[in-house]
C-alpha cells in the first residue's frame, strides 16, 4: 500500500520591503525638469497651467478640476492648483498622479467595508518634505486587527522589513512595514485553517458579509496601498469622506 502523500505546505507568504522602502515618498517625477522651466518662465498661477496643459504634462481634464488639495473645502473644485508649488508636483508626475488618486479610490471601497471610511471618499493631496513627514496614525485595518494578527507575525519569516535602513524617516518607514506585514498576514488568512487557531484568524481577518473561505471575494485594501507607496507616494490620514494623500514638496522655483 503506498503511503498516504502529504499535503503541500504553502509557501510563507513574502513581502520584500526593500522596494518599498526605496520608494517611499521617492516618486520617479519624469517630467520634473520640464515642470520646472514652466515654473521658472511664467508667475501667472493660471497661465502656467494652461501651458502645462499644452505641453501634455498634464491631462486636459485637469485644467477644469485639478486634483484637490487637503485644505480645501469639502466638494470644491479649482480649475488650477492652489500654489505654484502644488502645480509643479502635479505637472512633474501627472501619470503617477491620476494613477495614485484612481488607487486611493478603490482603497475607500475596500475600506469601506470595515466601516473605515465611505466608499466614495475623495482623494487629497498635502506636500510635506520628505524628511518632516510622518503619518497621522496607524492604518485603521492595523489598529482593528492587530491582537488577532500580530502575535502571528514570528510565523512569516518571508516578511522582510530590511528597508527601514532605506528610509531616511524611521518613524514613517515603521508605519509601512507594520502595513507590509499585516499585508502578508493578511493574505495569509486564508492558508490557515488548520484547526480552530487557524479558522479563528481567518474568521477575524475576513471582511464583514464576506465568506471566510472565499478570500478571493475580499475587498482588497492592500494591493492598493502598496501600491501607491510603490509610485514614491503614501497616505497620509483616512477619514470618512476624504483620503488625504501625501506627496513631496518641490520648491516652485
Amino acid at each position: 500500500m503506498k503511503p498516504r502523500a502529504q499535503p503541500e505546505t504553502p509557501p510563507s507568504p513574502t513581502v520584500d520591503g526593500a522596494h518599498f522602502g526605496e520608494r517611499l515618498l521617492r516618486p520617479a517625477r519624469p517630467t520634473l525638469g520640464a515642470a520646472r522651466v514652466l515654473a521658472r518662465e511664467e508667475d501667472d498661477l493660471r497661465a502656467l497651467w494652461e501651458r502645462a496643459a499644452a505641453q501634455s504634462l498634464i491631462p486636459a481634464s485637469w485644467l477644469e478640476r485639478a486634483p484637490l488639495i487637503e485644505d480645501d473645502l469639502e466638494g470644491a473644485e479649482r480649475d488650477a492648483p492652489a500654489t505654484a508649488g502644488h502645480a509643479l508636483v502635479f505637472a512633474s508626475d501627472a501619470a503617477a498622479i491620476e494613477t495614485v488618486q484612481t488607487l486611493a479610490r478603490s482603497l475607500a471601497y475596500a475600506l469601506s467595508v470595515w466601516g473605515v471610511c465611505d466608499a466614495d471618499a475623495s482623494p487629497r493631496w498635502r506636500l510635506v518634505e520628505r524628511s518632516a513627514w510622518r503619518p497621522a496614525g496607524l492604518h485603521p485595518l492595523l489598529l482593528m486587527h492587530a491582537r488577532v494578527a500580530m502575535p502571528k507575525a514570528s510565523l512569516f519569516d518571508g516578511v522582510r522589513l530590511s528597508f527601514l535602513g532605506a528610509s531616511r524617516d524611521a518613524a514613517s518607514a515603521r508605519e509601512v512595514a507594520d502595513t507590509l506585514r499585516f499585508a502578508a498576514l493578511w493574505r495569509a488568512a486564508a492558508t490557515m485553517r488548520d484547526g480552530a487557531t487557524g479558522r479563528s484568524f481567518a474568521a477575524a481577518l475576513t471582511p464583514p458579509g464576506f465568506d471566510p473561505d472565499a478570500p478571493e471575494s475580499w475587498p482588497d485594501p492592500w494591493t492598493p496601498l502598496l501600491e501607491i507607496v510603490g509610485l514614491g507616494y503614501a497616505v497620509h490620514v483616512y477619514e470618512r469622506r476624504r483620503i488625504v494623500l501625501v506627496a513631496p514638496a518641490l520648491a516652485a522655483r
